[in-house]
């Protein structure tokens, strides 16, 4: 009774994984999603064929050589793979730019996120605020996406698919030793929420 029980929660669970997915008989799978399963050392999936797909950890800040940022281009039947990641969470970004379609989803190790649907990103828009000079970055945590302004003002990052994201801002200086750019001032931290197709204003937000 108990192998049973088993067997028809197994079967359930791959289901309602490849619940998204269709094959056509061409061999090549298609679907209007994407479909992730996280395993002790990698993280593999099902997409649509030749699509982006950006994989990133929670320290990682874009342009700063900060965490972890990788990517991939799923093959001729939408699979992808990504190896020895170790016990982290991560965050995968998925990008069709022939659809004009994406999504977001946690991938790591503390989440539930199986499947989602991809859609016409958003748009994130507002304004920031300082004394200080410098070169201004904001970013989404965890993600590809940022912005660089030479002076406080007004902002756009667009192409964000619909999820929930921590935006920051930071103020950065250049490491003449390194020739790399470093956070000099950190900002304020919001959370934001994107819709498919709509778009997010952020008001202001400021670096002290």
């Amino acid at each position: 009774m108990i192998c049973k029980h088993l067997t028809h929660t197994i079967f359930a669970i791959v289901f309602s994984q490849l619940a998204l997915c269709t094959f056509n008989t061409s061999g090549v799978e298609t679907t209007n999603g994407v479909t992730v399963i996280v395993k002790a050392d990698k993280i593999e999936g099902i997409t649509v064929p030749y699509t982006d797909v950006f994989l990133f950890d929670k320290k990682y800040v874009p342009g700063l050589n900060k965490g972890i940022g990788v990517a991939t281009v799923a093959d001729r039947n939408g699979n992808f793979v990504f190896d020895g990641l170790g016990g982290n969470s991560f965050s995968l970004t998925v990008i069709n730019r022939s659809l004009h379609k994406s999504a977001y989803m946690c991938a790591g190790y503390d989440s539930h996120d199986a499947n989602k649907e991809l859609l016409s990103p958003g748009v994130i828009q507002g304004t920031v605020q300082t004394s200080h000079s410098g070169t201004i970055l904001i970013f989404l945590q965890g993600t590809g996406f940022y912005r660089l302004m030479a002076k406080p003002g007004h902002f756009i990052i667009s192409g964000v698919p619909e999820g929930i994201y921590k935006l920051k801002v930071a103020v950065l200086m250049e490491n003449r030793t390194t020739e790399q750019s470093e956070i000099l001032f950190d900002g304020e931290e919001k959370e934001v929420e994107v819709e498919s197709g709509s778009v997010t204003d952020v008001t202001q937000i400021s670096i002290p």
